[in-house]
């Protein structure tokens, strides 16, 4: 073999590697294009994903917060309900104490009226016997 027919085959070896390196990264290409697409959709999904659980945690927070208004209210209903229970039974005991009184000076008019009116029916009939 000449050094014609050598540089010939070195020079027949470097296309043929050259084509396999070409052939090669056309794959190459191929498949990180599909990579690429299935990177792009799953980005999609990850983007649809996350507005829904943003959504999601939007509507919680303002579910939330109304909850908590909503205890703060009850909290301020109770205390209201607490004030007025106890202002009645500082009222009911003061009535009570009241009713008490008049019960016992009701029953010392009626003794002193029973008393007085037996009274009158002796003075009555003492008048009656003496006219």
């Amino acid at each position: 073999m000449n050094s014609q027919e050598q540089v010939y085959y070195g020079l027949q070896m470097e296309i043929s590697k050259s084509k396999s390196d070409i052939q090669t990264l056309t794959q190459d290409k191929e498949r990180l294009e599909i990579e690429l697409e299935l990177t792009k959709q799953m980005r999609e999904q990850f983007c649809d994903q996350l507005e829904d659980v943003s959504k999601k945690y939007k509507d919680l927070l303002t579910a939330h917060n109304i909850i908590k208004k909503d205890f703060v209210a009850i909290d301020e209903l109770k205390k209201d309900r607490d004030y007025r229970i106890n202002q009645l039974r500082a009222e009911l005991e003061e009535l009570s104490s009241k009713h008490e009184q008049l019960s016992r000076d009701h029953a010392a008019l009626t003794v002193r009226h029973e008393s007085t009116q037996k009274e009158l029916n002796d003075l009555k009939s003492e008048d009656e016997r003496l006219t």
